[in-house]
């Protein structure tokens, strides 16, 4: 028999992993059609999932960008693009794929409406230094 207070805290775990507050918000926000996602750090993914299951039940059409350390997404995620970079150490990827997202995200339209998801991580993986923002990779 588990010990009452080990199964309180793996209670607590369980329902802070299905990130409840995420899913309160999303579940009263208005939200128009279709929506752009950006989620950026290393819970970038079960946020993602939160939104995306709220989003498809409200036949919400959505698309935009995932970015996570290495090994944290293994599935494809449906109308997003997935990307991976080092953490805790950026890496070339970091830069590219930075860079890739603020170009995606200075295409899109005044009226476009945008939910970032950000978690732990999020300053490892999205980064772009002055340096390279205007001289390229070939400055890492």
């Amino acid at each position: 028999m588990k010990d009452p207070i080990i199964n309180a805290l793996e209670n607590a775990l369980t329902q802070l992993s299905e990130l409840p507050e995420l899913k309160k918000d999303l579940d009263k926000r208005p939200l128009s059609n279709p929506v752009k996602i950006l989620a950026i750090g290393k819970s970038a993914l079960p946020m993602t999932k939160v939104c995306v299951n709220i989003l498809t039940k409200r036949n919400i059409n959505y698309s935009g960008y995932l970015l996570t350390k290495y090994g944290n997404v293994s599935e494809i995620m449906p109308n997003l693009i997935v990307r991976k970079a080092g953490h805790p150490i950026p890496d070339k990827n970091t830069i590219k794929h930075s860079q890739e997202i603020l170009s995606w995200l200075e295409g899109l339209q005044e009226n476009d409406e945008l939910i970032i998801l950000i978690s732990g991580g999020g300053s490892s993986l999205f980064e772009v230094p002055v340096r390279f923002y205007f001289g390229g990779l070939d400055s890492f």
